[in-house]
């Protein structure tokens, strides 16, 4: 009889999240999606590490008690579909994530590839230089690849990463955790993926209103100006 693949669902918490509607709930459907799989699971919640620790401490737990596969959740992510671990499975990548959007201007969602293939992605990060998200063509499927995906909802094979070094996560990467891990990916030659199919909500930002978002932060400045500017005019008179 086969043995049943094991997972460890990991999400490093800073309480980013206190509405327990949304980050547990989302949880609790994760860990109820992953028994209808029959895998085996493991819960791991480092609390207010730093995050190169708290995702170094991850991966060692993961390899050293043989998982098969990290899911890697964020805290602030929600609304989760019921059958998302069972399309980022089925998908059979190293590493697949989930689509949602930043939940900070300009609220793109956080699958992005490089605008020059050659440059370091967390030189990209750090220079604010152009990352251009992800777009699905016509004939393309649900699954594509990306040079960086967010860790909001990311299922990581571990056997693609048995034999690189560790610790993967450096103190001095200036860079956010996804940032540091994507270039490891690259290194290595191993393609990330995100999985149009499973959409997410990010904190207060969704699918239904990221346009929204992105529209109000645009015309704030020159509302505030125009405000401003008329306030002017009515202290003159």
């Amino acid at each position: 009889m086969q043995k049943p693949k094991r997972i460890l669902i990991a999400c490093p918490t800073c309480a980013l999240n206190p509405n327990p509607q949304e980050w547990l709930m989302s949880l609790l459907s994760i860990i109820n999606q992953v028994r209808a799989l029959g895998f085996e699971y493991a819960c791991l919640f480092p609390y207010r590490e730093q995050w190169f620790v708290a995702n170094n401490f991850i991966f060692d737990t993961a390899f050293e008690n043989k998982f098969d596969y990290i899911l890697r959740i964020d805290d602030d992510i929600h609304q989760v579909p019921l059958n998302a671990v069972q399309k980022l499975v089925d998908a059979n990548k190293a590493v697949i994530g989930a689509a949602y959007p930043n939940r900070r201007f300009p609220y793109m969602v956080q699958a992005v590839n490089r605008t020059t293939p050659d440059s370091l992605i967390d030189i990209c990060v750090n220079n604010k230089m152009v990352l251009k998200p992800v777009t699905q063509g016509k004939d393309d499927g649900e699954v594509l690849k990306c040079d960086l995906i967010g860790f909001g909802m990311t299922l990581i094979r571990l056997a693609d990463f048995k034999y690189i070094s560790r610790p993967f996560f450096k103190f001095e990467a200036n860079v956010p955790d996804d940032t540091c891990f994507a270039q490891l990916c690259l290194d290595n030659g191993i393609q990330q993926y995100v999985h149009i199919g499973v959409q997410l909500a990010h904190a207060h930002v969704t699918f239904a209103n990221n346009g929204f978002l992105f529209n109000a932060d645009v015309l704030r400045p020159k509302l505030v100006e125009k405000k401003e500017n008329d306030e002017t005019a009515t202290t003159k008179c």
